[in-house]
């Protein structure tokens, strides 16, 4: 059998991946390539005139080929990195996603001063894979409760806190929005199911054919979760708590408008990665 050299590998890839009707790139490619061998992109590079072995060669075929036919690389390999941190993934439920860093940036950068002082308490309603809780729990002085309806994602997110040594810090809850939780909280946080129901269908096909849906569909304008979570809020919150939000760009103005009807105070909207209008802020008073 012929040798195979890491940049026949990388062709070959890339071939597959170039004829896919998917999203794919050579980006991807480079991808799985670095994840099967090990390599750093620097350190692919340097060994693409080295050999690989066959079982190595078989592994970036078949993952480039199941990449080909749409499904993200998050499921296929099982992780993704979330604020420096390695979050695990699994098909049923939602890839954390870089835009919603920023809304964890927002809120740390909000709280960058109380590291000394009494824990935050934090709710967040929908955690999914318990990168925002996770990121959050790692990052400041907090005690956080997250919610999820999908024992699946609870079950991924306990798991997360605990790989990444943060579980004493994190309660987690199966509910349904707020209908099971107690308490009271400085900071709500959710990045809820906002796309609205016939938008579903405009998607990319690696989103609405491999993400969850329960996680996507909004309802008819996408603020069907927004509004349930914003009426059951008031119950839980501190005087001058924060709430934030990652919303639907084309719903978010109304989202902003419900806070004001409610009586909350300091109602702002902020811009994502893209410059669309995608972030929620507002002071409960």
């Amino acid at each position: 059998m012929d040798k195979i050299t890491v940049k026949d590998a990388l062709n070959e890839a890339c071939n597959i991946l170039e004829g896919s009707s998917f999203n794919c790139s050579s980006k991807d490619a480079v991808y799985i390539i670095c994840n099967v061998c090990d390599f750093s992109k620097t350190e692919l590079q340097l060994n693409l005139n080295n050999d690989i072995s066959s079982q190595c060669h078989s592994l970036i075929l078949d993952y480039a080929n199941t990449r080909a036919k749409g499904e993200p690389l998050q499921y296929i390999f099982g992780n993704t990195n979330f604020y420096g941190f390695d979050i695990l993934c699994k098909k049923n439920v939602l890839i954390p996603r870089p835009e919603t860093e920023y809304l964890v940036s927002k809120i740390l950068d909000n709280y960058a001063d109380t590291i000394n002082h009494d824990p935050i308490k934090v709710l967040e309603i929908g955690t999914g894979t318990g990168a925002i809780a996770i990121t959050l729990a790692k990052k400041i002085n907090v005690q956080v409760t997250a919610t999820d309806i999908s024992i699946p994602a609870l079950n991924l997110a306990k798991q997360n806190a605990q790989k990444l040594s943060c579980a004493d810090k994190i309660e987690f809850l199966l509910s349904d929005a707020l209908d099971k939780v107690d308490g009271t909280y400085d900071l709500l946080v959710s990045n809820p199911p906002y796309i609205p129901s016939d938008a579903i269908s405009s998607l990319d096909e690696e989103v609405k054919d491999f993400e969850p849906i329960i996680a996507l569909d909004g309802g008819n304008d996408g603020l069907e979760v927004f509004r349930k979570i914003l009426k059951d809020s008031t119950r839980v919150l501190n005087k001058g708590a924060l709430i934030a939000f990652e919303l639907y760009e084309k719903n978010v103005n109304l989202a902003a408008q419900l806070c004001c009807n409610a009586g909350f105070e300091d109602v702002s909207i902020q811009l994502d990665l893209a410059q669309k209008p995608r972030f929620l802020f507002a002071k409960f008073t």
